[in-house]
């Protein structure tokens, strides 16, 4: 079996796709076809036109992909782009990652942002930047950033610090504690002052909230801390609801 070979494109060149040892672009340069890789390093402005299976992948510049990708570990501190499914089974992003269909992997951590149209599936995420997803599903969910979910954030464990005016369509999970605070924000999406947690509808076992407007929350044990808005309360045990708070239906069952 003969060895792998290295591919380096430094130049604005468009290099066919195959089975590598380790691919470089450092120019402005593209990868026509499937490719297979141990190692993808992209310093550059890179575009794959394929699809991408490789152990480590690693974007300092602007990478593109048209095709799906399948990796162990994915480093992004530049600016990278997927149109379609990704899987990793570790991604760390400090810049932007926009995957414009599903995101599964095994642990997902960032400080940067990451866009997602479709689904994200995983064992663990913490974001303490900007998350912006169609619905999350994970064991283990850690926040102190931005969150936009439209859908369900379902996850075993959820503690969210928030800094930024937030969202999320209906949260599901066993722990669940949601704090915020006023301040500065890292990233302009917001337009007021005070940080706050819009949902419709959230459901735990002990559930923990400061600074949430939700319509309903049911959990056995429920702590409405402060600046909360709640619509109705459903609880089986306790539950406990700071004088700077509002609920306006308690139902215990």
């Amino acid at each position: 079996m003969s060895e792998l070979k290295d591919l380096k494109i430094a130049g604005s060149r468009t290099m066919p796709g195959g089975h590598y040892d380790k691919i470089k672009i450092a120019g402005a340069g593209k990868i026509d076809g499937d490719c297979i890789a141990n190692e993808i390093k992209i310093s550059g402005a890179g575009k794959m036109l394929g699809k991408c299976k490789t152990g480590t992948l690693v974007v300092s510049g602007a990478g593109t992909f048209e095709g799906s990708i399948d990796a162990d570990k994915i480093s992004v501190s530049g600016n990278t782009s997927a149109k379609l499914h990704v899987n990793v089974e570790k991604i760390s992003v400090s810049g932007s990652f926009n995957c414009k269909g599903g995101l599964t992997g095994g642990e997902i951590t960032s400080s940067g942002i990451v866009k997602c149209k479709g689904d994200i599936k995983c064992k663990s995420m913490k974001s303490s930047g900007a998350l912006l997803a169609k619905s999350v599903e994970c064991d283990d969910f850690v926040s102190h950033g931005l969150i936009k979910i439209p859908e369900m954030l379902n996850s075993e464990n959820i503690d969210i610090t928030l800094s930024e005016r937030s969202s999320i369509g209906q949260i599901g999970g066993r722990t669940i504690k949601i704090v915020g605070k006023s301040g500065l924000k890292p990233f302009a999406f917001g337009s007021a002052s005070s940080v706050e947690l819009n949902s419709d509808f959230i459901e735990g076992d002990d559930i923990e909230l400061e600074n949430v407007k939700a319509k309903e929350v049911s959990a056995q044990n429920v702590t409405i801390g402060k600046n909360c808005t709640i619509d109705k309360v459903v609880y089986s045990l306790t539950l406990n609801v700071d004088k700077n708070s509002t609920v306006k239906e308690k139902i215990k069952v």
